[in-house]
């Protein structure tokens, strides 16, 4: 597995009420390249649904949030957990080598940086999420079960 194309955003400062998907809880960042327009977050969000249930939340203990202190959290499939972490982990350590710039790794140092209220990434070729917080787990579990209750790309 070899991330190339991530998606960054930032969770919206809303009520667990107010969640109906994962569109209404992620502000997500243009990203300027064609390979994130013309449906590529529908097609992966649509895969994850499929296979919804072979997906869990797992906590990274070794990566932690230098600001905040909280663990990274990522939500894959189950059978490739080791494999994610393991590019998650990899993700952390350099910023550059996708197709547009990632600042998770700018969260283990203390510098500034431009992308320091990104707080969401979606690898959109591996259909997998990763993020910080125990609070930002719980929402998107409910804008997932609120896609689910919708029956929002199950069919």
């Amino acid at each position: 597995m070899k991330s190339y194309l991530i998606q960054e955003g930032k969770f919206s400062k809303m009520e667990k009420s107010e969640i109906n998907g994962i569109n209404s809880l992620i502000n997500f960042n243009y990203m300027g390249s064609a390979e994130f327009e013309f449906g590529a977050l529908p097609k992966s969000l649509k895969r994850m649904m499929w296979k919804n249930s072979e997906y869990g939340f797992f906590k990274i203990k070794n990566l932690k949030n230098t600001k905040t202190n909280q663990c990274a959290r990522v939500f894959c499939r189950v059978d490739l957990k080791d494999e994610t972490i393991k590019e998650i982990e990899r993700i952390s350590q350099n910023k550059y080598g996708y197709k547009e710039t990632c600042h998770f790794a700018d969260r283990f140092k203390n510098v500034k940086s431009y992308g320091e209220d990104i707080n969401f990434w979606w690898d959109i070729d591996n259909d997998f999420m990763f993020f910080f917080g125990e609070d930002s787990e719980k929402m998107i579990k409910t804008a997932f079960i609120k896609m689910k209750e919708r029956n929002v790309l199950t069919s």
